[in-house]
């Protein structure tokens, strides 16, 4: 299971019942979760060759996808959850934990805005790719 904290934001997709800034948490089976360091730094060379790099950071991004799911409660949060990140908010998101067992909570913000493919009739998926703050 994983575990997304977020806050609403009204941007169109919020749910019936639910009001902006309210802080709401989903729960939803990863079927992957791969992380990858992306590093900022330049290079330059003298005029005799010789390289000097300066390091700036390293990023770790996170490409995470959610398993397919007929259910429309859970579609519709998804898709609430998707707006109200999509502006570089931050928002926590464990991947290996439940509501009732927390495990590992990253505070996060999005890389990529969350893709969502239909994956039978009336199921879908969710994908994307968040960077840790």
């Amino acid at each position: 299971m994983a575990v997304i904290t977020y806050t609403a934001k009204d941007r169109g997709d919020l749910m019936a019942g639910h009001s902006a800034g309210t802080e709401y948490t989903l729960e939803i089976p990863l079927t992957k979760w791969d992380r990858d360091f992306k590093d900022e730094a330049r290079t330059t060379r003298s005029l005799s060759g010789t390289p000097h790099t300066v390091f700036h950071r390293t990023d770790r991004i996170y490409r995470f996808a959610t398993v397919s799911t007929d259910n429309t409660n859970l579609i519709n949060s998804l898709r609430e959850f998707a707006s109200s990140v999509a502006a570089g908010e931050t928002f926590t998101l464990d991947p290996y934990g439940s509501i009732a067992s927390p495990d590992e909570a990253l505070l996060v913000t999005m890389h990529r805005r969350l893709d969502e493919r239909r994956e039978h009739q009336t199921a879908f998926s969710f994908s994307g790719q968040v960077i840790e703050v």
